[in-house]
């Protein structure tokens, strides 16, 4: 079996060494090997065989998968490189060289947990044990499925499931006891609304933003990014409650994706990095960033968490805060 093995690895290497200069796709070469030895070779014997020769150095193949797997050369760097690039940015910018730089961004800074909030709380906010957790979640909120109206009169949060919104009212009337909120149904799920100018520009206070985000530049308050590692993990799990999708069909996979106008592109894909960075200050790692458009849509940027151990790893130390429906399908992914 060995020696059909390193038959196969020779074939597949003299391929590969017949044009140094061209790249492949699993599916090309496994045409061309049909073609040339009139054998097939299995698809899952190609990439392990792809995998070996890549891990010696004989073959270089692209940082990650294209829309069609890895592709691969002998020699091709520059081309590889080149679909690298496209495949995450496949449109044109004026800043399009600083756009590829953050999308290829794969070393992060190292995060301090010292950073305190210099904010004094409200009268209407009771100052009792965990409210400045409980303040992160609420900002989390409102760089996801949460809303600051620009009149400046509403707070909304936005729910798949009437459980997580009523628990979340009751958390939120332990510390705002003296503000009304209703909840009602809405499309795809349901809405808590919160009326009180005075809690939305303390919020803003807080660094989260006012109005449409499609149109609007944020990042990270400091306070949470560089906050005690609860602060930060908090902040994560609402992001994720609200703006991360659940595994699917028991894949190891967790999307995380936001859209914003062209014009604030660059500040997406930075405040992605910084989710990024926050993911690896606990050992979390992450894919390139994507961007993509869809005709008549707004630019999305998105990123992965793959693989048994990093999801793993997410569900340990973060896992999804105010969606139990996701926080659910985790959990039976994890236990099997």
């Amino acid at each position: 079996m060995k020696n059909g093995s390193d038959s196969r690895v020779k074939k597949v290497l003299r391929l590969f060494k017949a044009k140094p200069n061209d790249v492949f796709n699993l599916q090309e070469l496994r045409k061309a090997y049909a073609s040339c030895y009139n054998e097939n070779l299995n698809p899952l014997r190609a990439s392990m065989i792809f995998t070996r020769l890549h891990r010696k150095g004989i073959i270089f193949r692209t940082k990650t998968q294209l829309d069609r797997g890895y592709c691969y050369s002998v020699s091709n760097k520059r081309k590889l490189s080149l679909l690298h690039d496209h495949y995450l940015l496949p449109y044109d910018f004026v800043n399009r060289d600083e756009i590829i730089g953050i999308l290829n961004q794969q070393y992060f800074e190292k995060l301090k947990s010292n950073a305190m909030p210099k904010f004094s709380l409200p009268h209407f906010v009771m100052p009792r044990y965990g409210v400045l957790e409980f303040l992160t979640s609420n900002i989390g909120f409102m760089f996801g499925d949460g809303h600051l109206k620009n009149d400046k009169l509403q707070a909304r949060y936005y729910f798949y499931k009437r459980g997580d919104a009523e628990k979340f009212k009751l958390d939120f009337l332990a510390y705002f006891p003296s503000l009304k909120s209703t909840i009602s149904r809405g499309k795809g799920g349901y809405i808590l609304t919160i009326c009180k100018k005075e809690l939305v520009v303390f919020f803003s206070s807080l660094g989260a933003p006012i109005g449409n985000k499609l149109k609007k530049e944020f990042c990270v308050p400091e306070w949470i990014y560089r906050g005690s590692d609860n602060i930060k993990r908090i902040f994560l799990a609402t992001m994720y409650g609200n703006e991360g999708s659940k595994p699917h069909n028991n894949k190891w996979r967790i999307q995380f994706v936001l859209s914003k106008q062209r014009e604030f592109v660059p500040n997406l894909l930075m405040f992605l990095s910084q989710i990024r960075t926050m993911l690896h200050h606990f050992s979390i790692s992450s894919s390139y960033i994507q961007l993509r458009k869809q005709e008549g849509r707004n630019f999305s940027g998105r990123f992965y968490i793959n693989g048994r151990e990093n999801i793993t790893l997410f569900y340990e130390k973060i896992g999804f805060l105010h969606a139990s429906e996701k926080q659910e399908t985790l959990k039976s992914l994890i236990s099997r």
